[in-house]
């Protein structure tokens, strides 16, 4: 599982609305919720086959404002797992091109050891 979370300065929405148009992967699901004074939170899931793991690998995207700050977080899973767990790079790839299309929109990377789960900045 490859992760990647970024503090942007666009709105939830807008987040959205980017990713829909920009991300090279085949657009799977989408869900937007607008909770109350402005807060919102949405999903979306992106598939896209990498031919370096011989398989398709899912991405993603869970955005939302509830700390005053728009959050993107992306999750790549579906790459090859087990002893030998060789997937080239694609899921870390796809869990990081989201950094691409928000250039100049970041605000803050956040890093996420996987293996702690503890939140570094």
């Amino acid at each position: 599982m490859h992760k990647c979370s970024l503090v942007v300065s666009l709105s939830p929405l807008e987040v959205i609305e980017k990713l829909k148009e920009e991300e090279g992967a085949e657009f799977v699901y989408e869900e937007f919720h607008k909770i109350e004074n402005g807060k919102n939170f949405g999903t979306l899931i992106f598939e896209k086959y990498f031919i370096r793991v011989m398989r398709s690998v899912s991405l993603v995207v869970l955005v939302n404002n509830i700390s005053g700050k728009t959050v993107v977080n992306t999750v790549a899973t579906g790459s090859p797992k087990g002893l030998i767990s060789l997937d080239w790079g694609a899921g870390d790839n796809f869990a990081k091109s989201i950094k691409e299309i928000f250039t100049g929109y970041i605000v803050e990377e956040i890093t996420e050891n996987i293996k702690s789960g503890k939140i570094k900045k």
